[in-house]
């Protein structure tokens, strides 16, 4: 909830701006008043909400228009009054002030208010209603019309509590006024609730329950009279509201909900969605979750045991068929409580290969989130919350050693491998991606232009000590190879922002493929290698000879592949044809090296410690030097070293 409110007053001249902020702080009519009053402070004692109200007066004069826009700029909600007896002032709300406002790009509510109602007689049958309506259905922002005198002291405070009111408990996140519903995301937050509330998960609120969730958000149980008058508006005004047993449902949850709203006590479902975590936009707020994450580059997020067992008993609730598999409605009933796309295609660029039909098995189900995580940890671990994930965040997710820790320790913690995948155009990238998942090889070469991904697990043998690991191969688009790679010729190249650009440091192996039918495609791949050489010195690499069913041709190198990687000591290229789906076991020759990165990166273990430390030593050096600071280096050497212990 806002800590603090800034009403601004707005409309033309004469309809009684200052005469309204002025009855209210005085609680009684002045008939002079000076044409624009400083800005009233009301401290949150005296609010009913407790948070701090700012009232501003302006002037509309030509002069202070200037001025005029700044104040409706920094306002949260806009007062616009108009004079009753005035029809003019009234069409000039909508024919130049709500458009001014859109003009200036402000999306605050408004309160609509017909000052001077002393003038037509309190209660006189000649009300504006029928022209307010269509201001209203024209101009969303208009949250609420009232009407009041100053000089009466009528529905003065009311007005600027419905403007407070606007503001801390707001009515267009949660109800379309034209439609008369619950808009969706006020529905998905209400439905997350209510799941969470449904703590023996039958889909109904009993009578403990529902006792629970109003102890928990308003600190008093409904006395059993209370709760059967809240049962019986459900059974009057709903179908479905209740279950046999007269239990609240879903939708009867959702009417009692909608029915504060339409009464005016937005008060009450905000005060439920604000206990349970969200904010005015409908998302749950950072200090809820309290995610707590430190990830380097070259770290991996992974699923723990506890978040893998939740999702699998989220699959097999939401598999209503019992068939093992996720129909499309059977997803979009399951995410129903997460207000976006869950593995959002078009907002990460990763493009997911898998197999199989538009129906998503159990594995293919826990593929996905391991994959969710390395693209977007943070989104990932706030969609577990919004799908019902009660304990700690922070016990979802398990976070990798950094590889430096790793190289000192001489053993790999990671149990997800993420392998990029390079290669000449058309030596098929995208086909040991669909083999990885047992798809098929495409004949027809199309250029790959966006990332595209696969993930599966494999199975360890004994003597790796068994279990499985997940392994995630990613296809880099052409276009980003030539651009960030192979281009990275000149000296004065920026060769970290190619390196972060490409996400070098969270590939624990590249993979290198060459058509051996294409007499180019080798010599591709090895400027290729020698340019991944300079930006990850350390990074274990891997040839595959693709289309081995077709004719071997030389290569135009100056050695052969083999010779290649025997002078850097790096394994013989690996023969495959995916179009036979002869694959050498690539996939958990890919995870072995992953395992031991060394069997791909002579010097893996051996030399990183001299590596690191001469490079550290080296910049502490070079810093120092400037203010020949010898015990300082020696110091900070200490402490370098001592830090990574």
């Amino acid at each position: 909830m806002k800590p603090s409110v800034r009403i601004v007053v707005v409309g033309d001249p004469k309809v009684g701006k200052s005469s309204l902020i002025k009855t209210l702080i005085s609680e009684s009519f002045e008939d002079e008043v000076q044409p624009v009053l400083p800005t009233v402070v009301i401290p949150p004692e005296v609010t009913p909400e407790r948070v701090h109200v700012s009232i501003v007066d302006t002037s509309s004069s030509p002069e202070e228009r200037h001025k005029l826009e700044e104040e409706i700029r920094k306002a949260d909600v806009l007062v616009l009054v108009y004079d009753v007896s005035k029809r003019e002032t009234l069409d000039r709300a909508s024919s130049y002030w709500l458009p001014t406002l859109r003009r200036l790009g402000v999306s605050v509510p408004v309160v609509l208010v017909g000052n001077k109602i002393d003038v037509r007689g309190i209660g006189a049958d000649h009300s504006l209603e029928h022209l307010i309506k269509p201001i209203m259905d024209e101009f969303r922002e208009v949250d609420v019309c009232i009407e009041c005198s100053a000089k009466q002291v009528f529905n003065i405070a009311e007005l600027f509590y419905y403007a407070q009111k606007a503001v801390i408990h707001p009515t267009a996140p949660l109800y379309d006024v034209n439609e008369h519903t619950l808009k969706p995301k006020a529905v998905a937050a209400l439905k997350r609730i209510f799941r969470l509330c449904d703590k023996d998960k039958d889909g109904v609120l009993n009578d403990e329950e529902l006792n629970q969730f109003q102890y928990e958000c308003f600190g008093v149980e409904l006395k059993p009279k209370e709760r059967e008058g809240v049962k019986n508006v459900v059974r009057d005004n709903t179908t479905d509201g209740l279950d046999a047993n007269g239990y609240v449902t879903l939708s009867g949850f959702l009417y009692l909900h909608k029915l504060f709203i339409q009464k005016g006590r937005l008060e009450t479902t905000w005060a439920v969605l604000r206990k349970f975590g969200y904010d005015d936009d409908l998302l749950l707020r950072p200090d809820y979750v309290k995610l707590d994450i430190k990830k380097a580059d070259d770290q991996c997020v992974e699923l723990s045991e506890h978040a893998t067992c939740f999702l699998l008993h989220l699959f097999d609730t939401a598999d209503t068929d019992k068939d093992g598999k996720l129909s499309e409605a059977e997803c979009k009933e399951l995410f129903s409580t997460v207000p976006y796309i869950v593995w959002d295609e078009d907002k990460y660029g990763v493009r997911l290969v898998e197999q199989g039909d538009s129906k998503i098995t159990r594995n293919g189900f826990q593929d996905r989130w391991t994959l969710y995580l390395l693209d977007d940890y943070e989104t990932a671990l706030y969609s577990l919350v919004y799908l019902g994930y009660e304990s700690d965040v922070n016990s979802a997710y398990i976070l990798s050693r950094r590889r430096r820790r790793d190289r000192r320790l001489k053993s790999v913690s990671r149990h997800v491998f993420q392998v990029f995948v390079m290669g000449s155009p058309g030596c098929g990238k995208s086909s040991m991606l669909r083999s990885l998942v047992g798809l098929p090889c495409v004949e027809d070469h199309q250029p790959t232009v966006r990332n595209m991904a696969a993930l599966r697990r494999i199975l360890l043998p004994e003597e790796e000590g068994g279990g499985y690991r997940s392994l995630a191969l990613y296809e880099v688009p052409e276009n980003e190879i030539t651009s960030k790679l192979l281009r990275l010729v000149s000296p004065d190249q920026k060769k970290e922002e190619a390196k972060v650009s490409l996400h070098l440091d969270s590939c624990d192996v590249a993979c290198l493929l060459y058509d051996i039918h294409d007499p180019k495609s080798f010599s591709y791949v090895a400027r290729l290698y020698q340019n991944l050489a300079s930006l990850r010195p350390l990074l274990p690499v891997v040839f595959v000879a693709t289309k081995a069913d077709l004719p071997a041709v030389s290569p135009h190198y100056e050695v052969s592949p083999a010779d290649f990687c025997d002078q850097l000591g790096l394994p013989h290229p690996v023969k495959v044809s995916f179009r036979l789906q002869e694959d050498a076991d690539i996939f958990q020759m890919l995870v072995g090296v992953g395992l031991h990165p060394q069997l791909a990166c002579p010097g893996y273990y051996e030399h990183s410690a001299v590596v690191h430390y001469a490079l550290v030593i080296s910049k502490i050096l070079a810093a120092s030097a400037a203010i020949g600071a010898t015990v300082y280096v020696s110091k900070k050497i200490y402490q370098w070293i001592h830090s990574r212990e």
